[in-house]
């Protein structure tokens, strides 16, 4: 009686292959919740920071009335817990949110960037200073990043009419509001690239 035996050798290269297929897609699906799609080039500085968060209409709304909605990751929970609680007085203005302000702080620190759904923005926890600073622009990681911009400040930003202040991300950062701080993105207005690149 002839019996095929299973070949050992294509056996365990049928495994491998196997496992190295599920790696590959537990791989992918793990970067493609934090990064959008782009280039060959899979390196960090390639796909710079893309955060993803459910959109809060009631954040939008609310805070999203005066500046851009910035998104949940660009600050940790010390400083969103901050903000709120200072809101009769933000930044010189009365900024208090109507009966949702307990859902909008709730929702900003599960996705800050000492939260568990930070993604690369934990990043901007790196140095942080304490107390946490409650200005973007304060935070030891945006300096780092902004270091060329800031040696130029009055002219890249104070002076320039289309910025006027480092707080207005969209101005140099077009999808701001939506996550998206890709370097290769950045556009100063009134500059040159070569300038700041």
């Amino acid at each position: 009686m002839n019996v095929n035996k299973p070949n050992p050798l294509h056996l365990s290269v049928t495994l491998v292959a196997a496992f190295s297929l599920v790696l590959l897609l537990a791989t992918s699906n793990a970067q493609a919740a934090w990064w959008s799609p782009g280039g060959d080039d899979d390196s960090d500085q390639q796909r710079g920071y893309q955060a993803e968060f459910p959109i809060n209409e009631n954040y939008r709304f609310e805070c999203g009335a005066c500046h851009i909605a910035y998104p949940p990751q660009v600050l940790p929970k010390a400083s969103w817990q901050n903000l709120f609680a200072n809101l009769g007085d933000h930044f010189g203005e009365a900024a208090a949110p109507d009966q949702h302000q307990a859902e909008i702080l709730n929702y900003l620190q599960n996705y800050a960037s000492d939260s568990a759904n930070a993604g690369k923005f934990k990043d901007f926890t790196k140095r942080l200073q304490s107390p946490a600073p409650v200005r973007i622009t304060e935070l030891n990681f945006w300096r780092l990043k902004h270091d060329k911009v800031l040696k130029k400040e009055a002219r890249f930003i104070t002076d320039n009419p289309d910025v006027g202040s480092a707080s207005r991300c969209n101005a140099c950062h077009e999808d701001a509001e939506q996550g998206l701080f890709q370097k290769h993105t950045v556009l100063i207005p009134n500059v040159e690239k070569r300038e700041y690149k």
